[in-house]
């Protein structure tokens, strides 16, 4: 019978909450953990309303809570646990001890590298070992969490650190007179971690000792666990590895045994992923490509649970699919009498469920990386082979499968086609959240009913009832991913691409650019044409013009350049460099074919996602004219240009109306003082300047529009209940903070800067998560199109997040702007669409106007960092006074 705590009169509420917590403990420890969370959060409402807040007790209580919810996979419910147990540390000044202080880190770090931000996870983890290294933790503890923090580090590719954490936990682990230390479960987790980095190494011979001592130790204390099927699949790669196929294939077998009986399906597919490796090795394709099959079957099929997410992984999912799909490409190019086209299109087709398991909940955010990560290197190779096939056969089912490719890798066509199926789906969607709704209704109700039961065994059965509920409940989810989504296989691009090509106007260009780690690959769409390209030089000889180019759009904003003559013009002299060899290679080779283009639209991807066309370089100026920016070849002076996130998005928004309102909403934070701004989560605080032109920036825009405003505190109001129905405009000024190494922290800061609790950060995920059915967003503020560069997803940033969020076009800055340059910028941009041009000619002529201006502001400092993400069309004239 499962213990239980009720209110009695002769026991205080602290009492209660205490006893509660003890529950709690008990049944975690049993692995009950739906009953343990039960009474956690009933001592968690019990401690609150205490007459004195014990805030150690509900520190841990929150981490608890956290800890559960992570080992669940319900991330955003753990990190806000843990968050909240940290906040309270810092809040309250309160004394917690270092044992509770690297175990909230440990776990806020742990949830931060589920969600993919590995950065963000690196930090707390560094934290918690630093702590560790004051003292007052377990010796154990620090063990453990070494190794977590070494198998981290690994997957950053920190390899040195990784190496000095293991070191690390090594010491902790023997720095007690322990007889154990040398044969416990610790050392096998940290020896985990140092076969993973010897193996990345190539050391074979540290990989094998770490692997086999694993396997002695897990074969002692868990020799039914899925850590020791681990240690069997590791030891089993090395063999594989080192030529010893016997004892490889041995080894994986018995992890294969290990982790079926205890229901690890995706761990299955690993070991079934390194037999196709020795098989290959062993020049068996055919049973390779078996052994991938089963692999795919482990990893994707259909379980006996309806709820997909029962079924697989959240952390591990892989996908042999790719290997597949790549074996057969391969084989056609060599023997496409054996191996026709149609066997490379229909595994290619295969890699789409890749994509639409993707759009359920089933993997975590870190696991989709990793899998966006693994795409992008299968489409570089598969653009290669469709790129030779094109120019050797001229046959149009090689063009169509590159252009395709290119369209796929965009990943964020996956995030906005689902958004924009759900919308499609509104009915099915509303009907099933009634019914979730209706069942969340239920199980709150039984959840107080079973608070108030006093008869155990009824209590057993009411229990029962709310694990029933719950199972429905998860079910119902999992459902309503799967009727609202559209499998992107439906969704083939090239169709909508020829068809748009004899639609767009003879002087436009579409230029959709692939980066890979070798090559940089693109399609082009011209009037009737489309074609694909491969750029005549090298990613990193890219990347390293880009860097270059970047260091000198940004040079102005630095002490550097009104003090030291040398170095700016070095600088500057490398910016014309770079910015004239950019245009030569990623721009003249296709536009030069058709002298008639004079309007652009740029799909970039990765590195090139920090590139500014406008501020290329048609040829190099004289030497004389270093610093007569007026006198240089831009490329805005030849084109109008703007860009869209995917060939997908671009092409499903010609198809939509605007459907929003009239009218413009202007918000302007209020901030007459220079502050440091404290961000949770962030070791400093930041240093912001204060707004000294925001407010005329907005009465300039003000004069020219049909518009509402939000001043000051009231600017807070903003965000995910704030009705923005009869709005069509919505131009933000101030500041935006932008962290790309933890790029969801990022945010535009409203209020009133006089006081810290008159200011709100509207961070990236409540700006993505808004409904902003807007013709044009404006983000004037420092870097809101800057962000992080996530492979296989391109820029993630404050501008991408405002069109996930529906805006149809979206202005942003991707450096930190001169703000009394931006006041002149604005009203301009403004006046050109009053006067009814199109939202790109509009922005060429400003920055045509800034160049003609001469001095410092025809600096593209001044005027390139705004570019204009989306729909070009004019404004309707109704937004103008």
């Amino acid at each position: 019978m499962a213990y239980r705590a009720t209110a009695d009169s002769t026991v205080s509420i602290q009492e209660l909450a205490y006893v509660n917590y003890l529950i709690g403990r008990h049944h975690y420890s049993s692995e009950k953990d739906s009953l343990a969370l039960h009474h956690y959060y009933l001592a968690l409402e019990q401690a609150k309303a205490a007459d004195s807040v014990y805030v150690f007790f509900i520190t841990k209580l929150h981490r608890n809570i956290g800890t559960i919810h992570t080992y669940h996979g319900r991330l955003d419910s753990s990190i806000y646990n843990i968050k909240i147990a940290i906040d309270l540390q810092y809040l309250t000044d309160c004394e917690i001890g270092n044992s509770l202080k690297a175990s909230l880190f440990d776990n806020l770090g742990n949830g931060l590298n589920e969600l993919g931000d590995i950065e963000g996870a690196l930090e707390f983890l560094g934290k918690s070992s630093m702590i560790c290294e004051e003292g007052g933790v377990d010796y154990y503890e620090c063990a453990r969490l070494y190794a977590y923090y070494a198998k981290v580090l690994h997957d950053a590719n920190k390899i040195a650190d990784a190496k000095a954490a293991v070191d690390r936990g090594i010491k902790h682990l023997f720095s007690q007179d322990n007889p154990l230390a040398d044969d416990s479960i610790f050392l096998a987790d940290i020896e985990e971690a140092r076969y993973l980095i010897a193996d990345t190494e190539g050391n074979l011979e540290t990989a094998k000792a770490a692997a086999e001592l694993c396997v002695a130790i897990n074969q002692k204390y868990r020799p039914l666990e899925t850590y020791m099927g681990h240690s069997y699949n590791n030891l089993g790669r090395h063999y594989g590895k080192v030529g010893d196929y016997i004892r490889a294939i041995d080894h994986l077998h018995r992890a294969m045994e290990i982790y079926r009986a205890n229901g690890a399906f995706s761990d299955v597919g690993t070991c079934l992923e390194n037999l196709a490796d020795i098989a290959l090795q062993r020049g068996d394709t055919t049973l390779a490509l078996q052994h991938l099959t089963d692999a795919q079957l482990a990893y994707h099929g259909v379980p006996e649970k309806p709820g997909l997410s029962f079924a697989l992984d959240r952390n591990q999912l892989k996908d042999p699919i790719l290997e597949k799909a790549r074996i057969t490409y391969l084989l056609h190019a060599d023997h496409p009498e054996r191996v026709p086209f149609s066997s490379v299109s229909k595994q290619v087709e295969r890699v789409d469920s890749i994509f639409n398991l993707l759009q359920y909940e089933v993997r975590s955010e870190f696991s989709k990386r990793n899998t966006i990560k693994e795409l992008k290197t299968f489409y570089e190779g598969l653009l290669d082979f469709s790129l030779k096939g094109w120019n050797t056969h001229k046959d149009s089912a090689y063009l169509h499968l590159g252009i395709n490719c290119i369209a796929k890798s965009k990943a964020q066509i996956l995030r906005e086609r689902q958004r924009r199926s759900f919308a499609r789906n509104r009915l099915v969607a509303e009907s099933l959240n009634d019914q979730r709704y209706s069942f969340l209704s239920n199980r709150n109700s039984l959840i107080n009913t079973i608070r108030q039961e006093k008869n155990e065994q009824k209590k057993e059965q009411l229990l029962e009832e709310l694990d029933e509920l719950e199972l429905q409940i998860r079910y119902l989810e999992d459902s309503l991913y799967y009727k609202t989504s559209v499998p992107l296989q439906e969704q083939s691009i090239t169709p909508v691409l020829t068809e748009l090509s004899n639609e767009i106007p003879s002087n436009h260009m579409v230029l959709d650019y692939f980066v890979g780690q070798e090559a940089i690959y693109l399609s082009t769409l011209y009037r009737g044409e489309l074609s694909l390209e491969k750029v005549d030089v090298s990613t990193e000889t890219i990347i390293h013009r880009v860097n270059d180019l970047q260091r000198g759009l940004r040079a102005p904003g630095k002490w550097e350049w009104e003090n030291n003559r040398e170095w700016r013009d070095s600088t500057q002299q490398s910016f014309v460099e770079a910015a004239h060899f950019l245009y030569q290679h990623l721009v003249f080779p296709f536009t030069d074919r058709h002298p008639a283009v004079a309007s652009l639209t740029i799909i970039q991807d990765g590195p090139l996602s920090y590139l500014p066309f406008a501020a290329l370089l048609t040829n190099t100026p004289s030497e004389e004219h270093l610093h007569q920016y007026q006198e240089y070849p831009f490329l805005n002076k030849n084109f109008t240009i703007n860009y869209e996130f995917s060939a997908g998005t671009w092409s499903d928004r010609l198809g939509d109306e605007y459907s929003g309102g009239s009218a413009a909403l202007l918000v302007c934070p209020v901030q007459e003082e220079a502050i440091d701004l404290p961000i949770i989560g962030r070791a400093d605080p930041v240093p912001l300047a204060p707004l000294a032109y925001a407010e005329t920036e907005i009465e300039q825009i003000a004069a020219q529009t049909k518009s509402e405003e939000l001043r000051g505190e009231k600017t807070t109001e903003l965000g995910l209940g704030y009705d923005l129905d009869k709005y069509g405009i919505l131009h933000f000024t101030g500041h935006g903070l932008v962290f790309p190494l933890s790029i969801y922290q990022s945010g535009i800061l409203l209020g009133d800067g006089s006081s810290l609790s008159k200011m709100k950060l509207l961070q990236l995920p409540e700006l993505s998560s808004m409904r902003l059915n807007l013709e044009m967003l404006v983000l004037s503020a420092c870097e809101t199109g800057f962000g992080e560069i996530s492979e296989g997803e391109g820029m993630i940033s404050l501008s991408r997040g405002g069109a996930i969020a529906g805006a149809r076009s979206v202005v942003a800055s991707h450096w930190l702007v001169n703000q009394n340059s931006k006041v002149e910028f604005f009203r301009e941009y403004y006046q050109n669409l009053r006067a009814g041009e199109s939202r790109s000619r509009a922005l060429q002529m400003v920055k045509h106007s800034f160049i003609e201006g001469g001095g410092d502001q025809s600096h593209p400092y001044h005027w390139a960092s705004f570019t204009l993400t989306g729909e070009t069309a004019p404004l309707d004239p109704a937004f103008f006074r």
